[in-house]
Formats: C-alpha cells, structure tokens, sequence
C-alpha cells in the first residue's frame, strides 16, 4: 500500500501481538517502550509523508498516553499523544487502522501539530474515549483507502 513496507511489516508484527490479546471492544494502555511504538515512530510520518511534504523529513520521538482499542478482528484505534522530533512539540494524534494480510488495509490519521487550529491537550482529553474521529482543523490528516470502520 505504501511506499514503507519495512515500517507496514514491523508495525503489522506488533499490532497483531497486542490485537491477539484483546477481545473486540477491549482497550488497553500501550507502554511507550513496546514495539509498536517503536514501530509508529517511523510509520506515522511516512503515511503522512504520502500527503504532506514536510514529513518526508520528519519524524517522532516517542508516545504517551496511548490507549488501543481493538475495533474488529483486525482493526485498531489508537490515541495518544506524541512528540515530534524536530521541535520536541507534543501533540495528540489519532490512528484507525484495518491490517491486511501483510501491511494495512485501510487507514485514517489524525494528528495537530503547533498553530492556531492544533487541538490542544484539554481539547483531547474531553472528546477523548467518546469514539474520538478525525475532526475538522487537525493540521494533518491522512485517509487511505477508505474509511476504517469499528
């Protein structure tokens, strides 16, 4: 799907490892040292980059607060906050994603950034858990191919 197989790969291992361990409609808090961290570290900006310049020479540094919930037999939401590497700015960020048998299927990514129409912290936490969706004004937002349903 993308032209980051190798992050598709590695992300599609770890996500699958913690979607085994949750029944559909469970949740659970992701330590910012698991592997799929480490794997959206480099994923996230890569699908952004497909759409937005910039981050084709951006990346992450890290996430916290991340909370998954499995949304189907392979689909996930994850939110949380992340920083970004060149500024050090935290920021929240929403991922959908359907795996496909090897990589992603589908996808919507959300993420604000510094600007007058970024989302603030107090913004996220009071629409947080409440099926949270890719809201007008977030400064990135990236769908491909279509929709990702619960």
């Amino acid at each position: 799907m993308t032209s980051s197989s190798g992050y598709e790969a590695r992300f599609h291992e770890a996500l699958s490892a913690l979607l085994g361990s949750l029944p559909v409609g469970g949740t659970r808090g992701v330590d910012p040292s698991e592997q799929l961290c480490f794997a959206m570290e480099l994923l996230l900006p890569a699908l952004l980059g497909e759409k937005y310049t910039h981050w084709r020479f951006e990346s992450l540094d890290g996430f916290f607060d991340l909370q998954l919930r499995r949304t189907g037999a392979a689909s996930a939401h994850l939110e949380g906050m992340a920083v970004v590497i060149s500024d050090q700015s935290v920021v929240p960020f929403v991922f959908q994603v359907a795996l496909a048998e090897e990589g992603i299927g589908s996808f919507q990514l959300g993420l604000a950034a510094d600007g007058e129409d970024a989302m603030s912290w107090t913004e996220f936490g009071r629409v947080r858990g409440k099926g949270l969706r890719m809201p007008e004004g977030w400064l990135y937002l990236h769908t491909c191919p279509g929709t990702v349903h619960d």
